[in-house]
């Protein structure tokens, strides 16, 4: 039984340096496992913080882009008013354009009324001249 237990107590021995290294190893492995989650703790606050901004920043472009949209929709507007005014100025040049020969028409109309007034004038007088020769005879 000696034997066996010397066995035994050899058995130990052998072990016990293991049992340490293992129970070392273990403590290094937790260390290491309690740093692992400090780093991934403080990754997901970054990825928290990172989501935080990137939703900031995807309202802020939302804002910009529905600001973009009202404005693109005003220049719309009034690309469509500048072009009816453009085709009414067109519309105004070409009348005014024919305003001088309008003029010219005009004044040929005019002097030619002046000498129908004039023989009008003469005629009416020559009627007169008629009327009380007839009368005075």
């Amino acid at each position: 039984m000696t034997t066996t237990a010397e066995q035994i107590k050899t058995n130990i021995d052998a072990i016990l340096p293991n049992l340490q290294t293992f129970a070392e190893k273990q403590g290094e492995m937790e260390s290491d496992l309690v740093k692992g989650e400090a780093k991934l703790a403080a990754v997901k606050q970054n990825i928290a913080a990172m989501r935080a901004e990137f939703n900031e920043i995807k309202r802020a472009h939302d804002d910009i882009l529905k600001k973009a949209h009202a404005e693109q929709a005003k220049l719309e507007k009034l690309e469509g008013e500048v072009k009816k005014k453009s085709k009414e100025l067109a519309a105004r040049g070409a009348a005014l354009s024919g305003l001088p020969d309008l003029a010219h028409r005009l004044e040929r109309l005019d002097a030619e009324f002046r000498g129908k007034a004039g023989e009008v004038s003469n005629l009416v007088g020559e009627l007169i001249k008629t009327l009380r020769q007839q009368q005075g005879a």
